[in-house]
């Protein structure tokens, strides 16, 4: 017996199942999946009264997304490059901790219930992502060009020809996060260095920066028709 319900009890069974108390939400199992919802609204509810910008340095290790050696990394293979991590993430914490909430009415086991939930989430966050990206692709677009010549600071452990990730300050001072790259040959620049951008790739969606030395010549970016092949 879980939550009143017997495992595999009828639908109308369910349907007619008094509400569970408020505080039951808050005790395990369910304050598993209270907990992220709960995170998610508050998040949204942060970004609407302009307390969180999407944009913002989150200051995290990007070599995650380099690791796997492709240009456009995992994220972007699942769809998800062009959106933000922070919209992201709090979409799956939503969905994960509603279907979560949804299907402890059902009496399952706990691990089926958190698995359909992760596995639900999951797929929805890719198809709401697949659907936001062009809005973002789009916004991405008319601005790369204006950041070449800006100043930009490496916060993957490094940047090189393979991969790297920076944080650069717009002029309406949010901090947003560009994949950047070393031309080949040129040294690994390291976490925290001052770079400058000097050249954009649109087909793979790179930057490429070089040390901020007012003395050194830039190197000149690799082709597009060798990093797209």
């Amino acid at each position: 017996m879980r939550n009143g319900l017997r495992p595999g009890a009828p639908l109308a069974t369910i349907a007619h199942t008094p509400p569970m108390p408020m505080d039951a939400l808050f005790t395990l199992p369910l304050v598993v999946y209270t907990a992220p919802l709960l995170l998610a609204v508050g998040l949204w509810l942060l970004t609407f009264l302009g307390a969180f910008d999407v944009d913002a340095d989150v200051d995290l290790d990007l070599d995650l997304d380099a690791a796997d050696g492709l240009e456009g990394g995992w994220l972007s293979t699942l769809g998800l490059g062009a959106v933000p991590l922070s919209i992201t993430a709090s979409v799956f914490l939503f969905l994960f901790g509603l279907l979560g909430l949804l299907l402890n009415v059902t009496g399952w086991v706990q691990p089926l219930i958190g698995g359909l939930a992760v596995a639900g989430a999951s797929i929805a966050t890719v198809g709401t992502a697949r659907l936001l990206a062009p809005a973002f692709e789009s916004g991405e677009a008319s601005r790369s060009q204006d950041l070449i010549g800006r100043t930009a600071t490496v916060r993957s452990n490094s940047i090189n020809a393979s991969f790297g990730a920076a944080t650069l300050k717009l002029p309406n001072g949010d901090r947003i996060e560009i994949n950047a790259r070393t031309a080949p040959g040129e040294p690994a620049l390291a976490y925290g260095q001052q770079v400058v951008v000097f050249d954009y790739n649109p087909d793979a969606n790179l930057y490429f920066v070089g040390a901020l030395d007012d003395d050194a010549a830039l190197p000149e970016a690799p082709s597009r028709t060798r990093l797209s092949s």
